[in-house]
C-alpha cells in the first residue's frame, strides 16, 4: 500500500514530497518505507507511540515507553503483546525515546504519551527512511531476521521468519508509486 501524505503539512514546512509504503509480511512484520523530499535541506522526524494504560474514561497512563532492544532498535508493549521498532535506513539515524503530549481530537484532554522519534542525523533535501515493525508474544523475543543493502538506487530488504524469505526491493523517488516496491518469496 502506499500513500501520499504531501498535502497533509502545510505548505511553509516546503515539504515536496512524503509518500509512505507500508508492506506487511505474515504474520507479525511491517515495513514502513518513507520517502521524503523538501524545498531545502532538513531533518526529518518519524514518530511512533504507544497507547498506555486507560485509567478512566478520558485519562490514559504513560506506562509503555520505547526502549532500546539493540543497535537502532526499540521495544515497547503490555502483558500480552509487544513491539519491536528496528530503523533500518538511513544508517545515521537518531532516536529519540520520550513523553509527548497529546491533544485529544476534540482539544479537550491533553495527556502525554511515550514517543519513539526517529531523525535523520544530518541536513538532506531527501532521504527514505526504512523501518520494521514487528508484534510478538511478550513472553517470547521477536524472531524475523532482517537485512538491507543498497545496490545503486535500489535498496533490497531480506526478511526471514518461521524458515520463510521475502526480499522487498524499493526504488525510492520512482515517478510512480506502483514501480516503487516490489516483494518477492523465496524459499
Amino acid at each position: 500500500i502506499t500513500g501520499d501524505a504531501t498535502a497533509a503539512y502545510e505548505p511553509q514546512a516546503g515539504l515536496k514530497r512524503y509518500w509512505r509504503h507500508v508492506v506487511y509480511l505474515r504474520p507479525d512484520v511491517w515495513v514502513l518505507i518513507d520517502e521524503l523530499r523538501a524545498a531545502q535541506p532538513s531533518t526529518f522526524d518519524l514518530y511512533f507511540h504507544s497507547h498506555g494504560s486507560e485509567l478512566h474514561s478520558s485519562t490514559f497512563k504513560p506506562d509503555q515507553p520505547f526502549q532500546p532492544d539493540g543497535a537502532r532498535a526499540w521495544t515497547t508493549g503490555g502483558v500480552q503483546g509487544r513491539l519491536r521498532v528496528t530503523s533500518l535506513y538511513p544508517a545515521d539515524i537518531a532516536g529519540f525515546a520520550e513523553l509527548q503530549s497529546i491533544t485529544d481530537t476534540g482539544g479537550q484532554h491533553e495527556r502525554p504519551m511515550d514517543l519513539l522519534r526517529l531523525r535523520n542525523a544530518r541536513p538532506t533535501r531527501q532521504t527514505v527512511f526504512v523501518t520494521v515493525l514487528e508484534a510478538f508474544p511478550a513472553n517470547r523475543k521477536p524472531s524475523a531476521c532482517i537485512a538491507i543493502r543498497k545496490s545503486g538506487a535500489r535498496l533490497i530488504l531480506e526478511v526471514t521468519q518461521r524458515g520463510r524469505r521475502q526480499r522487498i526491493i524499493a526504488t525510492p523517488f520512482a515517478r510512480d508509486a506502483d514501480q516503487a516496491i516490489t516483494v518477492s518469496l523465496s524459499r
